[in-house]
């Protein structure tokens, strides 16, 4: 599906929704049925065991190349006595193109300054919104894949 719960149902912190479209490396053409394998921490900041597969999923993208996903927001993950900003992990597959690993961060996060591998287009704006849900996050994360290995798909 293009579609997913990244979050288990019950998990506490701020709902998150994603969103984006995966794209050829033209940044034009959307890329269907492309493998996105996604994981993050739980709002405290902890990864959960693999035997529990919580705060991990995978999905493809959809004909136009769409996918969206609903969690709740990562938090700051500690790494001995520095903190991490949060972030959302992403191995994408398309065909026999280089696999893409990328990570979305979160405008505003404290932790952002000074981070390594952090660069802009890898920062997104979250838009608070209020629905029959309640209120929830959103944001939007358009991927563009770097390339076939060899020849085209």
């Amino acid at each position: 599906p293009s579609t997913t719960q990244l979050a288990p149902p019950d998990a506490p912190g701020e709902p998150l929704r994603v969103s984006g479209t995966v794209y050829l490396a033209d940044g034009v053409t959307p890329a269907s049925d492309t493998r996105l394998e996604i994981w993050q921490t739980d709002a405290e900041g902890r990864y959960s065991r693999a035997d529990t597969y919580a705060f991990r999923t995978q999905l493809k993208t959809d004909e136009a190349g769409r996918y969206h996903f609903n969690t709740i927001k990562a938090g700051h993950f500690q790494v001995d006595c520095e903190f991490l900003p949060a972030h959302i992990h992403y191995k994408v597959t398309y065909g026999n193109w280089r696999p893409l690993l990328a990570s979305l961060y979160f405008e505003g996060d404290p932790y952002l300054k000074g981070a390594l591998l952090v660069t802009p287009r890898l920062i997104k704006p979250l838009e608070r919104r209020v629905g029959p849900e309640g209120p929830s996050l959103e944001t939007i994360f358009d991927i563009i894949l770097p390339g076939p290995l060899s020849g085209e798909r």
